[in-house]
């Protein structure tokens, strides 16, 4: 989520050595994320540059698929939420301008929810339950719609954003998009081939019974593999 104008270059595709954020229409963006069933080295670097995004983009949150990661985990500046849950939803509604660093210069009012409960899990793998609200409980909503696949403007009246002239600079993104795919720089199958090995990567773990003994005399050791329960 953006608290204002994010700064991103014009198309940007998945780049898993130096994660970068996707803009809509990226087909990774509207598709729902698996549950992560481990954490290693690999995917605590990622965490840590989604969280160097945030701060760069002067942004409020960034979910894994916004970077192209199929996995569900959202981060802000300070804090990691793996399997976010929203268990409840309270207080009544609020409406507020929304952006977004999938969609630059896109702002919508939308209603959300004053008061929310999440469940998590954070990097240790450690159970977080949190009731937050305010601005806090609306990067939580909108920040876990990324990962069920929809977008803020899915959020509002279609009509709406519609006579805000919303659609034109939605238009735009969705022109160069359609640029890229009749260039043919960017292979479709190519891509969701490679969703499919990161979400089999960490999403169908069971922990090795044949574990070696650690190297007493390393100074820093590697950080071990955590596994992440399913709310």
């Amino acid at each position: 989520m953006s608290p204002d104008k994010p700064t991103i270059d014009p198309v940007q595709l998945v780049n898993l050595d130096q994660l970068r954020v996707i803009h809509f229409p990226h087909p990774v963006l509207m598709a729902q994320c698996g549950e992560v069933t481990r954490v290693d080295a690999q995917l605590r670097d990622w965490i840590s540059q989604m969280q160097a995004l945030v701060a760069q983009n002067e942004g409020l949150g960034l979910a894994a698929n916004q970077v192209g990661l199929p996995y569900r985990i959202f981060v802000t500046q300070d804090e990691v939420y793996i399997n976010p849950v929203v268990k409840n939803m309270t207080g009544g509604w609020t409406e507020h301008p929304e952006g977004c660093l999938s969609l630059p210069g896109v702002y919508i009012n939308v209603k959300r929810h004053k008061k929310v409960k999440l469940q998590a899990y954070n990097l240790q793998g450690e159970e977080i339950n949190v009731t937050v609200s305010g601005m806090k409980a609306r990067v939580v909503q909108h920040e876990v719609d990324h990962l069920n696949g929809l977008m803020f403007f899915n959020r509002v009246d279609p009509d709406l954003y519609m006579n805000l002239g919303m659609v034109a600079k939605i238009g735009v993104l969705e022109d160069d998009f359609a640029k890229l795919l009749a260039s043919g720089d960017y292979d479709v199958q190519a891509e969701m081939e490679q969703q499919m090995q990161l979400r089999l990567a960490r999403t169908d773990w069971k922990p090795d019974e044949t574990k070696s003994t650690p190297d007493e005399s390393a100074e820093e050791p590697a950080a071990e593999e955590v596994e992440v329960l399913v709310p």
